[in-house]
This record gives C-alpha cells, sequence and structure tokens, in this order.
C-alpha cells in the first residue's frame, strides 16, 4: 500500500482554504446557559449580527459562513448591561477569554494578534488615563505660576507618549485596523506660526490650514471605518466645525465624499444613511415637497446630491422613514447596549 504524501505547501493552502466564513469561540465567565450577543458599531448605531447560547463551561461559539466586513465589533453581556470590544478583520477564526472579575485588567485571545495589540493599547490607555486625571487634579490645584507650568508640562509628555505609542502601532502595521482607527484619529498639526496666530490673518491661514489637512490619511473607500464611532465622531466634527452651513458647502462636500465612498459598499450606505437621515447637515439638503421645485432642483444639482433624493424617496417608498441596514443575520432577542469598554 502506498503512502501518499502531500507538499506543505498544499496542506497550507487547503488549511486556509478551509477557514472561510467567520468563527469566534468566547468563553465567558460566570454566565452558563445563557445567549451573549455578537454586535459592531455602524456609527453611532449597535446593530447585533448573532447570537450564541454559553454551555456550562461558559462557552459559545459565534459562526457564520460568510466574511464579516472588518470594524470594532461588540461581545454583548446576557444581561444586556454592557459590552466589551474586538477587533474583527483579517482574522475572523480565533477564540477570546473573559471573565466579568479581571475583565479591566484584560482579556485573553488565541490566533488574533490584531485583538492582542488592541488589548495592550486598552491597558496602556487605562495606565495614562489615570496619569491624566492625575495631572488635571494638580493643575487646578496648582498655587502659583510655577506649578502651573510644571503641571501643563507633565500632561504635554502624557499626550505625547500616548502619541508615540500610536504612531508605533502605525508604523509597524500600517494596514492593521487598528492603524486605521489611530490615523483616522489624529489632528492637523499646525506648522510654524499657525500655532500661535497672531493676526486676523494668521487665524485665518490657520483655520484654512486645519480644514484642508483634517482628513489627510483617511480613506473613504475604506468601509472598516463605518464599523467604528470615531470615522462618524470626525464626521460630525468636520460638518459642524469647519463646513458653513449651507447647501451649496454642504453639497460640495457631500459629492467628493460620495465620489470616493462609491467603490465600497458599506461605506457608501453608511454615508447615504448618515446625509438623508436626521442629521443637521442633512436638513440643509433635503428634498423639498413641492413637485415643481423639487424638478428644479434637480436641473441645478450634482450627481451626488440626485443620489441622495432618490436613495430618501425610494427608501421611504419602500419601508417607510430611512431606517439603519438590517444586518443579513438577525438576533434572537434584542440587545439595548448601556455601557462598554474604552475605546481608542
Amino acid at each position: 500500500m502506498k503512502k501518499i504524501f502531500l507538499p506543505l505547501s498544499l496542506l497550507l493552502a487547503v488549511s486556509v482554504f478551509a477557514q472561510t466564513g467567520y468563527e469566534i469561540k468566547v468563553t465567558f465567565k460566570p454566565f452558563q446557559q445563557q445567549y451573549i450577543y455578537l454586535g459592531h458599531y455602524f456609527g453611532k448605531q449597535y446593530p447585533i449580527i448573532d447570537s450564541a447560547m454559553l454551555n456550562e463551561k461558559s462557552e459559545a461559539v459565534f459562526k457564520g459562513t460568510a466574511k464579516l466586513p472588518g470594524g470594532i465589533y461588540l461581545v454583548g453581556y446576557p444581561n444586556k448591561a454592557g459590552f466589551f470590544e474586538i477587533l474583527v478583520d483579517k482574522q475572523q477564526h480565533f477564540s477570546v477569554i473573559a471573565d466579568t472579575a479581571t475583565i479591566k485588567t484584560g482579556i485573553q485571545f488565541i490566533n488574533s494578534p490584531d485583538n492582542v495589540t488592541f488589548n495592550n493599547y486598552q491597558q496602556f490607555m487605562i495606565t495614562k488615563g489615570q496619569e491624566i486625571s492625575n495631572e488635571k487634579t494638580q493643575l487646578k490645584a496648582a498655587a502659583n505660576a510655577k506649578d502651573s507650568t510644571h503641571w501643563n508640562e507633565e500632561l504635554g509628555k502624557t499626550d505625547k507618549a500616548i502619541q508615540e505609542y500610536r504612531e508605533a502601532i502605525i508604523k509597524k502595521n500600517p494596514d492593521n485596523l487598528l492603524s486605521i482607527l489611530f490615523i483616522t484619529m489624529r489632528e492637523p498639526d499646525l506648522p510654524g506660526t499657525l500655532k500661535d496666530p497672531k493676526t486676523n490673518a494668521d487665524s485665518i491661514n490657520a483655520f484654512n490650514y486645519y480644514k484642508q489637512h483634517f482628513w489627510d490619511g483617511v480613506n473613504f473607500w475604506d468601509g472598516r471605518l463605518a464599523y467604528t464611532t470615531l470615522f462618524e465622531e470626525k464626521l460630525d466634527k468636520y460638518f459642524t466645525q469647519l463646513i458653513v452651513p449651507n447647501p451649496d458647502s454642504v453639497i460640495k462636500e457631500i459629492d467628493w465624499m460620495l465620489g470616493y465612498s462609491s467603490i465600497n459598499e458599506v461605506m457608501n450606505r453608511f454615508l447615504l444613511l448618515k446625509f438623508v437621515g436626521t442629521w443637521p447637515a442633512a436638513e440643509i439638503v433635503r428634498p423639498p415637497a413641492d413637485l415643481d421645485n423639487q424638478r428644479r432642483t434637480f436641473r441645478q444639482i450634482g450627481p451626488a446630491e440626485r443620489i441622495l433624493h432618490h436613495r430618501l424617496a425610494g427608501a421611504r417608498h419602500r419601508t417607510g422613514p430611512f431606517a439603519p441596514p438590517i444586518p443579513p443575520m438577525t438576533p434572537l432577542t434584542p440587545l439595548t447596549i448601556t455601557s462598554g469598554s474604552s475605546r481608542p
């Protein structure tokens, strides 16, 4: 009888090929015989996509045949009083070990280097957050200018340490989801005299520089950003603080954003929902009720605004008020999430 030996490369290929869909094994003590839930951020929404029953060993498995879109996902408690965050991106077959008694000091991950890095960052930020809180308390209690200067410097050092920690992760893993989040969190660094404007012209130049570089490094075709809260927070800040609230200005911004996002279904859907919802800027570009005015508007506006009009009208015709997207999987029971772990 002949023995057949397959090349190692073929075995590895078969192993990789076999890892379709997602499989997230969760051990969540002390819960037993209760459902836990898998959800994700969609901006400020928390849609749930899966649920699983914990066995007598506090073990459960979230499993599906299709790969999950990348983003920050949430493992919801059985009592619906909270959740903890995990990263889902290229690694979609891994294990999570958590215990409510020790969850604040960290969660264990197996076969997910991304989540190990994420967990380490969260623990780092807990420590730095405590330092910042103490430094602010000391600054508030400062009795003289010398003490104030000292604690301002200490705050600056702590902030620098945080930025350096993030930049080190970006440098080591530039395409990692956590790196993408850190890039999104960056604020434009004003150069030279713009940091301390002396005249009105300096202030205008500083504002223009800040606006022009606000989105540096952020890719509107990266759907992973839609599955976080960070991107929507940055989007809100941009439109409320940097854009003149009139139709021409808002539509111009919507136009280029939808242009870039059109190649990614998740991001395009997120932005369309954002722009036609109850968001303040949406009120500025909402289609007029009068049909003649609507026809006249259609002749004057660009392609992005036509998309908004058509999507808004179509969605209301099909389902009434435009609602958040329904994920491919429906949860067994709804979950109202009220608290969670610190995000980056």
